[in-house]
């Protein structure tokens, strides 16, 4: 049955505090003393971050030089060049991108050339906040608004990954401008920690991931040192907050996974950022340690489902892979 506003006061908006109400009570119910503790130290620090945020020009011991290499990612490409279909698949999502053209898991997003609308909800046509606290935010229960998932989708960055790697295999220079604005462009329209995208650490994850991947192909040409330096501000945002409100106890699951992957990528791959050589230290014991907890002695994932079991595997290779190549072997547990 849908739901009406009634003439007296907004009975939509007290519907929506209701389910929020009600999903808290029913993970209040599922937590023992120890998570209960957790959470409300995870909301004091919620409270203190609304009012100080730190200087992240203080976050960065030096300057972004050389910039992030994921090692063998592009010699990897190379080997991709003559990779036919994969390669027609790139360049089409370039011309779709360079009109404005977004599709994602089913949805087509309004055309908007040149630029995205990062905060647009394909489906109603309204716009997430992108000003207030993140955490502020109420992006379990807003039905107006929609399914987040489409805004977080869109802001995880992922597509620019194949539009990097065709302007590299094309030597696309206006291609590569393109990507170069569109990282430009998210980073001015999502100040540090305010709006939906910086709600979760697994969406941070997953963007960082890309942010790197894009720097790996890309390379220094395409940059100014203005934005190499913004650049590096907003990986140092995203380590910080990522270690900041880690998931843990009934929330340690591949969303534990993405957030230690981050970190430990940045703490490798970052060392300019204060703070690196702790994350990559304290991350990878969390990888080797979730390793045995995610997975049950047969192979089958914690969380029983296949795709969720392939995509923390996906992280722990990466992480080991890269550990690997950047002098930071991994133990016989990965």
């Amino acid at each position: 049955m849908a739901r009406r506003r009634g003439n007296g006061g907004d009975s939509g908006e007290n519907l929506q505090k209701l389910d929020g109400f009600a999903w808290l009570a029913d993970r209040l119910a599922a937590m023992g003393p120890a998570e209960i503790a957790f959470r409300f130290g995870e909301q004091v620090k919620r409270a203190v971050s609304r009012h100080y945020q730190p200087d992240f020009a203080h976050l960065v011991s030096g300057p972004l030089d050389p910039l992030p290499v994921l090692p063998g990612l592009a010699e990897g490409l190379g080997i991709l060049t003559d990779a036919g279909q994969l390669r027609r698949n790139w360049l089409h999502l370039a011309e779709q991108m360079r009109k404005g053209r977004f599709q994602a898991l089913g949805v087509t997003w309004p055309e908007r050339p040149e630029l995205p609308d990062w905060h647009l909800d394909p489906v109603s046509g309204t716009a997430w906040p992108s000003q207030p606290y993140c955490f502020d935010v109420p992006y379990r229960h807003a039905p107006d608004r929609g399914d987040v998932k489409l805004v977080l989708e869109l802001n995880r960055l992922q597509y620019l990954q194949p539009l990097a790697a065709a302007a590299v295999i094309e030597d696309d220079t206006a291609l590569a401008a393109l990507v170069v604005r569109h990282m430009e462009s998210w980073i001015a329209a999502n100040p540090t920690f305010r709006g939906v995208n910086w709600i979760s650490g697994i969406e941070l994850a997953l963007r960082v991931v890309s942010l790197l991947v894009v720097t790996t192909l890309i390379g220094g040409q395409a940059y100014s040192p203005e934005f190499r330096q913004r650049l590096h501000h907003c990986l140092a945002a995203h380590g910080y907050w990522l270690a900041r409100f880690p998931s843990r106890f009934s929330s340690a699951n591949n969303h534990r996974i993405a957030e230690a992957g981050a970190l430990y990528l940045l703490g490798r791959l970052v060392p300019t950022l204060r703070g690196a050589g702790q994350w990559a230290l304290s991350s990878k014991r969390i990888l080797e340690e979730e390793l045995a907890l995610q997975f049950h002695d047969d192979g089958v994932g914690a969380e029983q489902s296949p795709t969720y079991a392939a995509f923390s595997l996906e992280w722990m290779l990466l992480c080991a892979t890269i550990g690997g190549r950047n002098g930071d072997p991994w133990s016989d547990a990965a």
